[in-house]
């Protein structure tokens, strides 16, 4: 599987609303194909998903849950195929609701948190 995008800068959800902004944005959608982990503010679950615009995908998963959405990795280059590969590896144990959104367990989590350790970011709590 490819490996995680190397910015800390595109994981900082407190980037100010001026031009900054507008450039993780940019960046955001110049990294393609991508598999993300988000995670919805209202629920807690944990979105993991494949997009070819992962700016407007976070956008999109905003707007439908009328929440904040924290991205918290993500592996630029995956597949389609990948990301069959990582649902195929959660049971339905995991699953909050639909296929695609999981409870932060401990697996979920790790998985999570290996993407976040290949670009040096702190590991989530369990």
């Amino acid at each position: 599987m490819p490996h995680p995008i190397k910015s800390r800068r595109l994981y900082d959800s407190k980037i100010p609303a001026n031009g900054a902004k507008r450039a993780r944005h940019d960046a955001l959608r110049l990294l393609g194909d991508t598999i993300y982990a988000a995670r919805i503010e209202c629920t807690g679950a944990i979105k993991i998903g494949w997009t070819s615009d992962l700016c407007h995908r976070l956008t999109c998963l905003k707007h439908t849950h009328q929440s904040q959405v924290e991205l918290l990795a993500v592996v630029v280059g995956a597949t389609r195929q990948d990301e069959a590969l990582v649902h195929a590896s959660f049971g339905d144990e995991h699953r909050e609701h639909g296929r695609e959104y999981y409870r932060p367990t401990p697996a979920v989590l790790a998985l999570v948190n290996e993407w976040r350790v290949r670009v040096g970011l702190p590991t989530l709590a369990a």
